[in-house]
């Protein structure tokens, strides 16, 4: 299994920090799986939004984002250490 989760300090426009599932979506290939994939997704969103509740970094208040460019899967054969 492999999430990514990272922030960005030097953005200038958000301070979102990614969540990056799209290799546990990509490799999940049963409905269950799938099912059970989005799902933490979602909980995983929400739960970090609410850490983030009122937090500013860089005077701009951070949330979730799990549909993120830099997701941890660059596919093709191109593999993160925890893949």
């Amino acid at each position: 299994m492999h999430i990514d989760i990272h922030g960005k300090y030097n953005r200038k426009d958000n301070s979102d920090m990614d969540l990056g599932i799209s290799s546990l979506i990509v490799h999940f290939k049963s409905e269950e799986d799938a099912s059970f994939a989005m799902g933490l997704s979602a909980y995983l969103t929400e739960a970090f939004n609410n850490c983030f509740k009122g937090r500013l970094f860089n005077k701009i208040e951070a949330r979730c984002e799990p549909e993120c460019y830099l997701s941890g899967y660059w596919g093709g054969g191109v593999y993160t250490m925890t893949e």
